[in-house]
């Protein structure tokens, strides 16, 4: 995949649709100044220290958890260069070049099925995490399935779309400026030092992920899906033919869709 269809992958939404209209709920004022305060406490993680061990001991103790790893939007094709793992009280940042690798001790939070794995998505970061980690992703639910279940439709969205259309945030204040970069380097979170820039927006789209979810999923439609997000996050990973996985990767890729369609067609 080019520079081209990189860009394309965070700048396919552009007029809301008039079914986001039904589905948007701006953040309140006490939300928004949660977030900063958040954004101020950001834990980057670059090696195995005490800091680290601390990390991972806070993240197994909650719940549920949300995800995020970059690039995931390539899977198998891409091996990860930063993941980022947020809960209800900080946001930590794995530098994965850093570190070298996905330790066990990390590996086995992604594996387990505690804490819930917030994700967006969760078809390509399965997939990643099998062929290029050896990590079989367990206990995910998908806030892009979610989206597809409350507006009965299956179109493409990115994670920092569908934060910028329920928010009604801007979506050029979403981004960082190393994602509208040239550089597919820098666009990939692959050049170091990542920026302040880089690890507050991992950060951000890692907090507001779970806030997405809290607003979208009920108790009527939680069940649904739990259970469709354990399908999709198998979609690409089910299939050993790179060469077809590749293709739908395109970002505008309805690869693995029909698992979802099923539910309201």
């Amino acid at each position: 995949m080019d520079d081209t269809e990189s860009e394309c992958s965070f700048h396919s939404a552009s007029d809301d649709p008039p079914e986001w209209t039904l589905l948007q709920y701006p953040l309140l004022p006490q939300e928004l100044n949660l977030l900063n305060r958040q954004l101020e406490q950001i834990v980057y993680l670059y090696q195995a220290n005490a800091a680290y061990h601390k990390a991972l001991k806070d993240i197994s103790n909650e719940k549920s958890i949300s995800l995020i790893m970059e690039p995931s939007f390539y899977g198998r094709h891409r091996a990860a260069s930063v993941l980022t793992i947020a809960t209800d009280q900080r946001a930590y940042v794995f530098d994965i070049l850093s570190l070298g690798a996905i330790f066990p001790d990390l590996a086995h939070i992604l594996t387990a099925d505690s804490p819930k794995k917030v994700v967006h998505y969760g078809h390509r970061i399965a997939d990643q995490l099998y062929y290029r980690h050896s990590i079989e992703l367990n206990g995910t639910t998908d806030t892009f399935v979610a989206i597809c279940l409350a507006r009965q439709d299956n179109k493409p969205c990115t994670l920092a779309e569908a934060i910028s259309m329920v928010f009604e945030l801007p979506l050029n204040e979403l981004l960082c400026e190393e994602l509208l970069d040239i550089s597919l380097s820098r666009q990939n979170f692959a050049g170091r030092p990542l920026s302040s820039g880089q690890v507050i927006y991992l950060a951000k789209m890692a907090i507001l992920q779970t806030k997405l979810l809290d607003r979208l999923m009920d108790d009527k439609m939680a069940h649904s899906i739990l259970q469709i997000s354990k399908v999709f996050s198998k979609q690409f990973r089910d299939n050993p033919i790179s060469s077809e996985v590749a293709l739908g990767m395109a970002p505008l890729s309805r690869y693995g869709f029909h698992c979802i369609d099923q539910q309201y067609n």
